[in-house]
């Protein structure tokens, strides 16, 4: 464009007329390659587009959610495994479980009718509750070998126990406590100790002197018997209800002061048996601590021992602890040993129940 185009153009701008001019071409429509990148490198406008840059990237593919097949062959997708109870779904509470299985087994009930029999640290196979539902009563066996909300170290666990026996819904009530830090079947440390866990000095544990895989033990062991004298006082109190208690004879934990007041109460006992007289291979002599009950049918055999042989099998008793096995199985003989007989299961059931 010359000189005289651009003055024309001004001149016209400054005129009052301002009549239109034909459109005039750009004097540059892009800046130079090092001013265009400077300027864009300042520009908000630059930054957009950087931005629509990024997005317009393909996004990598994800990877389709598993499925799962329902019901008439149609699909859904998979529910993310949870943690939930297995009845009722996941808002139902441990305390509304318990309670609707406690009314589920008292469906067809046949013997002790209304009322229910509850087995503590009964194991998995739980001999003493399969006498009683095999007689026909109710019974719900608690054990976290059975399922984990059976954890009788949660409160709510507790209160809903105590209060079914408050309410006269427990007729009887048996524990076969764990013994693992109580039981002289352990090692012993040496002089004042009782055994890997519990010295003279201190029943309730030496922790101090313990490993700290061995202190959680003995804590764990601590809480399991402090449950169970709250449950045998608690049964004390209800005239209508029963209870029992089993643990080794040489067991730390009958010589606990708790343990000991709570036998001189009404309508206490306790007895000593040999479980060889019952069916095993060990002698395994077991103390048994009830809450009324019928006396005269507790378990009291004892194995009358000549030269170094049972009385009923005429052969040396299998020894437990010290990590000893049994001959034929390999299995660990203390662990065999937890589980009662089934005489001895059948005789329990006959003294609790009259």
């Amino acid at each position: 464009m010359s000189h005289l185009q651009v003055g024309q153009m001004y001149a016209h701008l400054a005129s009052p007329s301002r009549q239109k001019l034909p459109c005039l071409p750009m004097l540059a429509t892009r800046a130079p390659g090092p001013v265009r990148a400077q300027f864009e490198s300042k520009g908000k406008g630059s930054h957009r587009r950087r931005e629509q840059g990024q997005q317009s990237k393909a996004a990598p593919a994800r990877k389709p959610r598993p499925t799962q097949l329902t019901g008439r062959g149609q699909q859904s997708k998979a529910a993310p495994a949870r943690n939930e109870p297995a009845i009722g779904g996941p808002k139902q509470t441990v305390t509304q479980w318990l309670e609707d299985m406690r009314q589920e087994s008292l469906l067809g009930v046949t013997w002790k009718t209304g009322r229910l029999f509850v087995d503590l640290f009964s194991g998995k196979n739980c001999p003493v509750g399969k006498d009683v539902r095999a007689r026909g009563g109710a019974v719900i066996a608690f054990d976290l070998l059975i399922d984990a909300r059976f954890d009788l170290s949660q409160p709510e666990v507790e209160q809903t126990l105590m209060r079914w026996i408050r309410q006269g819904l427990v007729w009887a009530v048996f524990l076969g406590t764990d013994c693992t830090t109580w039981s002289s079947a352990s090692y012993s440390k040496g002089p004042g100790w009782f055994n890997s866990y519990r010295s003279r000095g201190n029943l309730w544990g030496q922790l101090a002197s313990l490993s700290p895989k061995a202190q959680e033990k003995v804590l764990q062991g601590n809480g399991h018997v402090r449950f169970t004298i709250r449950v045998l006082q608690e049964i004390a109190d209800q005239p209508s209800a029963v209870g029992g208690l089993e643990n080794p004879k040489g067991s730390v934990m009958w010589m606990l002061p708790e343990l000991q007041a709570l036998e001189k109460r009404s309508r206490t006992y306790h007895t000593i048996c040999h479980y060889c007289q019952y069916g095993t291979q060990w002698k395994k002599p077991t103390r048994l601590f009830f809450v009324g009950g019928r006396k005269a049918l507790a378990p009291s055999k004892l194995c009358k021992q000549v030269s170094g042989r049972c009385s009923r099998t005429k052969k040396p008793h299998l020894k437990l602890g010290k990590g000893r096995c049994h001959p034929s199985s390999g299995a660990v003989l203390t662990k065999l040993a937890t589980e009662y007989p089934r005489r001895l299961a059948t005789q329990i059931v006959d003294c609790l129940a009259g």
